[in-house]
């Protein structure tokens, strides 16, 4: 049973209750009665006290989700709701025994409280907006642009990939210009810390350095190369 059918049970009971405390007199009736120690009135405090439980943890779970609305348990609810009201309205109690005439008409008025809470159940949040269910067609449709975006991805990567490798590395374009002559003599010329005297910080001077040796050193990687 879900957890929030207990709220009718509960609303049951508390409607049960608060009658029962009407018929005896009010809550200071009631009261003195628990404060007496009276067997009734412990009984009554036990029974609301459980109603209330209850009432409680059916609204709170009920509204923590949705369930299926179901016209016939709504229809059974009106009706019964419609049926408690004519037979409160029309003295439908068991008569000759003044706590048989109490509980009858106490079940009464639970059983109107017991259904109104069925009819909230069904119809909070109402109207609900339907779950849309995929088709097999719309499944496939979606797969097949899926696959079609993936193609279209696989064949620009390969372009890409083969317009790479017809550029080639650029590395070769400037190892054949570094190899025409004079131009190794030009270059460590001009990165020659003589090249710049006077003009430059020593800082600067020990950076002309630097390149100067790396400079050296790729011209003979590249006269080893030949």
């Amino acid at each position: 049973m879900c957890p929030c059918q207990y709220g009718r049970l509960g609303a049951f009971t508390s409607a049960c209750c608060i009658y029962w405390v009407w018929a005896v007199g009010g809550p200071p009736v009631m009261l003195a009665g628990l404060y007496s120690g009276n067997l009734g009135a412990i009984g009554w405090a036990i029974a609301a006290v459980f109603g209330v439980g209850w009432l409680l943890i059916g609204v709170f779970d009920a509204l923590s989700h949705d369930d299926d609305f179901v016209p016939q348990s709504v229809l059974w609810s009106i009706s019964a709701v419609a049926l408690a009201t004519y037979g409160i309205w029309h003295d439908w109690y068991v008569i000759g025994d003044p706590l048989l005439f109490h509980l009858s008409r106490a079940a009464w008025f639970g059983w109107i409280a017991s259904e109104a809470l069925n009819i909230w159940l069904n119809m909070r949040g109402f109207p609900r907006i339907p779950k849309r269910s995929h088709s097999d067609s719309e499944w496939q449709t979606f797969v097949d642009q899926q696959s079609i975006a993936i193609a279209t991805l696989t064949a620009e990567r390969d372009r890409l990939a083969h317009d790479l490798a017809q550029a080639g590395p650029p590395a070769r374009d400037l190892e054949e210009v570094l190899r025409f002559p004079n131009v190794r003599r030009a270059v460590l010329k001009a990165l020659h810390r003589d090249s710049h005297a006077g003009r430059i910080s020593e800082a600067e001077a020990r950076a002309c350095d630097q390149r100067f040796k790396k400079a050296t050193a790729i011209f003979e990687r590249i006269g080893n190369a030949r």
